[in-house]
């Protein structure tokens, strides 16, 4: 890539903030994993948006000009990944989560579809974590791996062939007391 160009990219983009780049068609983002020829450019549209990140404008700027230099590669939809993120989610953001959910809970739907609580329910807290996806995906695998949240799956009326990714606290032993989750909520 050309340098000039790469200088200007730390212009471009606000401060603490880094851009994300994702392939959308019919109103769908497709996957981070597909292969770019599933994606019609005559249907579909290229989504850019920025994700608060903490990390420095320095780093900012060589991040974005590494992610914006690499290439597809493999015919795979490239995401630009925030450099700052922990490996682990902490206790803390886990109960949150946990408190988060429960909330989404108490509001009485029918259920709660993962993508819905992920990408809309989490970034409403004023969580740090829950600003960036990357963040928020980090915290809920972790919760999901822990047994705190339980995934199952609901028809979807929409599309029969693609059912619902469900996301609910995890209700393992409550008749011995309370499960999990609770567990992880009463700990704070």
């Amino acid at each position: 890539m050309n340098d000039t160009i790469t200088a200007a990219l730390s212009f471009l983009i606000p401060e603490g903030f880094a851009p994300v780049v994702q392939l959308e068609e019919e109103g769908r983002k497709k996957r981070s994993n597909s292969a770019a020829s599933n994606w019609d450019p005559e249907r579909g549209e290229i989504v850019i948006y920025f994700e608060r990140t903490a990390a420095s404008s320095s780093v900012r700027a060589q991040h974005v000009a590494q992610t914006v230099s690499q290439p597809f590669g493999a015919g795979r939809i490239a995401k630009a990944q925030t450099p700052t993120e922990p490996a682990e989610a902490t206790a803390e953001e886990l109960r949150q989560c946990c408190e988060a959910l429960g909330q989404a809970e108490s509001e009485g739907k029918p259920f709660i579809a993962l993508k819905w609580f992920r990408d809309t329910a989490l970034p409403s807290y004023s969580y740090p974590w829950t600003i960036s996806a990357a963040s928020r995906q980090r915290v809920l695998t972790k919760a999901i791996e822990s047994g705190i949240i339980s995934l199952d799956k609901v028809p979807n009326p929409k599309s029969p062939q693609f059912p619902t990714t469900t996301v609910s606290l995890s209700r393992q032993g409550e008749s011995q007391g309370g499960g999990l989750s609770e567990t992880v909520l009463a700990g704070s």
